[in-house]
């Protein structure tokens, strides 16, 4: 069944580096947030997007595959519109 989620008091940003980018050894600090109209956390770390639940799993790494193609910078600043449509910019 799994472990039960547990409260924190800090969510550090390196211990989702292996998850957001498995092999990919990287430090990640956020750049850009928005909420999605389902109250789901969309965060751009400037190499890599992640969407976050309201327990902050990670429930998708949206655009991904500008990252697999070699785009390091795809997702510096985000946005998301009413409807759920998720906008990244790219980062310096």
């Amino acid at each position: 069944m799994g472990t039960p989620p547990q409260l924190v008091a800090e969510l550090h940003v390196d211990a989702l580096s292996s998850a957001l980018i498995p092999g990919f050894p990287a430090q990640l600090y956020p750049q850009g947030a928005a909420t999605l109209p389902d109250g789901d956390l969309l965060v751009g770390f400037g190499m890599v997007g992640a969407r976050f639940d309201g327990t902050f799993r990670i429930v998708d790494r949206p655009r991904r595959s500008l990252f697999q193609e070699g785009n390091y910078t795809y997702a510096g600043g985000v946005a998301a519109t009413p409807s759920g449509t998720i906008f990244y910019k790219a980062g310096r």
